[in-house]
């Protein structure tokens, strides 16, 4: 039987086809495990969704690896949704948006392209600089994700900082490639990265990259008194499919991070630790503060109208104190106001405590000034000082803690931490005064010397 050739109309139509084929199988709907749809998305969240999933890139190479990603996160969210999100999912899209400086330079560097000459020894440095970058400012922290989650999947991930700086890039790459062979034994996702030329970009000097004729020379040079040399040879087009390939793997992290974050809403929504969390690590200080500013002045209606007494004003606010402790899941006794002096006093139950252990009494204070930051929030001006009381059932106090209104300001704008509030914090512990010191100094050496997250602290250079 005498088979047609191809022509080139049924080859653009099997083209056609195909990539109709991946732009179904990327509707974000179908991607999802928990949700049953995406209705109730506003305009700019199906924007940044629809720009996650079908944004320029090799679609179906990010299809294949979605496939991969996703499962994995909610095998993960599986075992233990919210220690899973606490511990790993969190904390990293805190990562990924301090990253976001290096995407957008990144994508800058991809849109000069287009302005060097093809083939030149110019284009193929453009072109190697922006393998350099990703290699340099993405790939490892972006891994991480996926070494977590593997990780909390096995029962041996311990925290996010271990899983992140445990390993060299290259060894994750090694770790990584290990597991998803098994499910994908091309390990596409991985596909654009070579530990050789990321060597040889990365220490390049005067012989590690050679640029030649349609083609790159890249050497991996051991340095020493016995030298050794690997090499290998990417033509034009391979540089470019592995750059490609190489950034497909963050896009694809994204977008997939992006579903998943969209499918946990409900899980969020019904559990405070986790919203805040959320919150703290997915918005920036500058979009809390706009978020703040809504409630604040919702507030400040209450606080400085005219027509209402203090009583009044007390009463109003406190439906909301106890909804704020509530969600919380702070227990409270009530408040008690003296406008003579401008102090609030909230009263929560008293608990356990040994009066002779320093670690005890720190960790309480830390504990009750929790309920200071929240009625501040809620009162504002209405006080200058807001103290928390632990009373016990026969109306005695255990401990007093008073703060500065304009102290716990600051800290709802971010601009003290919660040691700035215990260093000045009055105390009293069983009726003696307390006084807790923080060495500042010392905090801010073993802030510079950690790789966790640092906090606001207040500025003390100014005697």
């Amino acid at each position: 039987m005498d088979v047609p050739p191809e022509n080139q109309e049924s080859r653009a139509d099997r083209s056609k086809a195909e990539l109709d084929a991946v732009l179904n199988a990327l509707i974000p709907s179908s991607l999802l495990y928990l949700r049953k749809s995406l209705d109730d998305l506003d305009q700019m969240q199906r924007k940044e969704l629809l720009r996650d999933v079908y944004g320029p890139g090799d679609l179906e190479l990010r299809l294949a690896n979605l496939h991969l990603v996703l499962p994995l996160l909610h095998k993960a969210r599986g075992k233990d949704a919210r220690q899973f999100l606490l511990g790993v999912f969190l904390p990293w899209v805190g990562i990924r948006r301090r990253l976001a400086i290096n995407r957008n330079r990144i994508l800058d560097e991809f849109a000069k392209t287009g302005s060097y000459t093809p083939g030149t020894h110019e284009e193929y440095a453009h072109l190697v600089n922006i393998y350099r970058s990703i290699v340099a400012d993405l790939i490892d922290p972006y891994l991480t994700l996926l070494v977590a989650s593997y990780q909390f999947v096995e029962g041996s991930f311990t925290d996010l900082e271990a899983a992140n700086f445990g390993q060299g890039e290259r060894n994750k790459d090694e770790y990584l490639t290990a597991r998803i062979k098994n499910e994908d034994p091309q390990v596409r996702i991985l596909s654009g990265y070579s530990p050789l030329v990321r060597n040889a970009v990365s220490h390049s000097g005067s012989h590690g990259v050679t640029y030649q004729s349609g083609s790159v020379l890249f050497r991996n040079i051991k340095r020493g008194a016995a030298r050794a040399v690997d090499t290998a040879e990417w033509t034009e087009d391979e540089l470019l499919n592995n750059i490609t390939s190489l950034h497909e793997c963050i896009l694809s992290i994204d977008a997939a991070v992006g579903i998943f974050g969209l499918d946990i809403v409900d899980l969020l929504e019904s559990d405070w630790e986790l919203r805040s969390q959320a919150l703290h690590y997915a918005t920036s200080p500058e979009e809390q503060a706009m978020m703040r500013a809504k409630s604040e002045a919702t507030l400040d209606q209450i606080r400085s109208a005219n027509d209402m007494s203090v009583e009044d004003k007390l009463k109003a606010l406190m439906s909301v104190l106890k909804k704020n402790c509530s969600l919380r899941e702070m227990p409270l006794r009530g408040i008690r106001y003296s406008s003579e002096r401008k102090v609030l006093r909230v009263e929560v139950p008293a608990a356990g405590l040994d009066d002779s252990d320093d670690q005890q009494i720190r960790d309480r204070v830390m504990r009750l000034s929790r309920y200071a930051i929240v009625a501040e929030a809620v009162y504002g001006q209405l006080a200058d000082v807001y103290e928390v009381a632990e009373i016990h059932e026969d109306g005695r106090a255990q401990v007093i803690t008073g703060f500065k209104r304009d102290l716990l300001h600051e800290y709802g704008e971010h601009r003290t931490g919660l040691l700035d509030l215990i260093h000045e914090a009055t105390i009293y512990v069983n009726g003696s005064r307390v006084s807790i010191s923080v060495d500042f100094e010392e905090v801010r050496k073993k802030e510079r010397e950690s790789l966790g997250e640092t906090f606001p602290r207040r500025d003390r250079s100014v005697k």
